[in-house]
């Protein structure tokens, strides 16, 4: 029998040491838990798969190598010199966060045969390599039961502070990085069309600052305790919230009726995990995010942000909903998730999806 490895090479220093391959370590990382589905279905055809990191390290002895790497590392071309086949690339994360991949996405692309991406890139991606909608992957499809409707709080937004409209700490070499980060991202705006798109960390500081003074509104997530990272005027609404981070996120937002739903930008497919969230916690999400939304998810499952004029008329809106009106989008939801639409959404078909171009490849 050949001897095959697969060899994940991750960006995210959490994931090396082979860690990513174990399903409870790798359940806390949104999406992550696809790779110990994939581990699962290469091993039990007596190949191996191991992180990037750990291949480099021990030189295992291999007929075939095949790599998938989740963006592009400094690993990666250390990888196809040691003879390792560069099969497939992909990414979950926004062109705003990790705007140095997406600036090269054309030419680290091309080094692979296969690229799982949001839709938006796809002009970027140049043959011979194919082009992959990225579905994001799931690790459930039930819902939690919770309490009854009438029981429930009334809006909830869990989210962590890492945004890029912060206040700069008054300290000389951090200003400086920062003013030469924003720059390069200011210039990019201009220069590149892929990053002409809207950033939406601030449109959530401004929800925040919205219902801060709501009492049926609570906030939770990681670093709102940390008044450096905030303007003065946000940094008040969020201690008027008093924000705490959350362990199980779904058990929090399974005691809301809503959930604000704002991704990190608004682009062409960039669909996470976080109105998915919303259907398993059993909420109704107010998503903004992908102008194409309602190309992934049924229209009739959520609550579109951009279909009100502002805040208070989207605060109207939710107020005013019937629990009979609110019981369609529940019902709506549960109906998709149950049904062969969402099987694309799950960690199940990603991982197949892997292994079908892994089998070609090694034949």
């Amino acid at each position: 029998m050949s001897s095959v490895v697969i060899v994940y090479d991750a960006v995210i220093p959490h994931f090396l040491g082979n860690r990513i391959f174990d399903r409870d370590y790798s359940a806390q990382f949104p999406g992550a838990s696809v790779m110990p589905c994939l581990y699962d279905l290469v091993t039990q055809r007596g190949w191996q798969m191991i992180t990037a990191d750990v291949f480099l390290k021990n030189q295992p002895n291999f007929d075939l190598a095949l790599c998938i790497s989740e963006r592009v590392t400094p690993r990666t071309e250390q990888l196809i010199d040691r003879g390792v086949i560069p099969v497939v690339l992909t990414s979950g994360e926004s062109p705003n966060v990790d705007w140095r991949f997406y600036h090269k996405i054309s030419s680290y692309s091309q080094k692979f045969k296969h690229a799982f991406l949001f839709r938006g890139t796809e002009r970027y991606v140049k043959q011979p390599t194919q082009f992959h909608t990225f579905f994001w992957p799931n690790a459930r499809r039930d819902v939690l039961p919770g309490p009854k409707w009438s029981e429930r709080e009334f809006l909830v937004m869990v989210s962590a502070n890492k945004g890029r409209h912060s206040v700069v700490p008054n300290r000389p070499l951090v200003r400086m990085r920062r003013l030469a980060k924003r720059l390069i991202w200011n210039y990019l705006q201009v220069v590149d069309p892929l990053f002409r798109h809207k950033d939406l960390y601030k449109e959530r500081l401004e929800a925040i600052c919205y219902f801060s003074d709501h009492p049926g509104f609570k906030l939770f997530g990681k670093g709102w305790d940390q008044p450096s990272g905030l303007s003065k005027r946000y940094f008040r609404a969020v201690q008027r919230l008093d924000a705490k981070p959350v362990d199980d996120k779904l058990l929090v937002m399974s005691n809301f009726k809503f959930a604000l739903c704002f991704e990190n930008c608004v682009f062409p497919g960039y669909v996470t995990e976080k109105i998915f969230d919303c259907f398993f916690a059993g909420c109704i999400p107010v998503y903004y995010g992908a102008p194409d939304i309602t190309d992934f998810v049924p229209p009739e499952t959520f609550i579109n942000f951009c279909q009100f004029q502002d805040i208070s008329d989207m605060n109207k809106y939710l107020f005013s909903l019937s629990d009979v009106d609110a019981f369609k989008y529940l019902e709506s939801a549960r109906n998709f998730l149950s049904g062969v639409e969402f099987n694309k959404f799950h960690q199940d078909t990603f991982a197949q999806q892997l292994l079908e171009i892994i089998k070609k490849e090694s034949l």
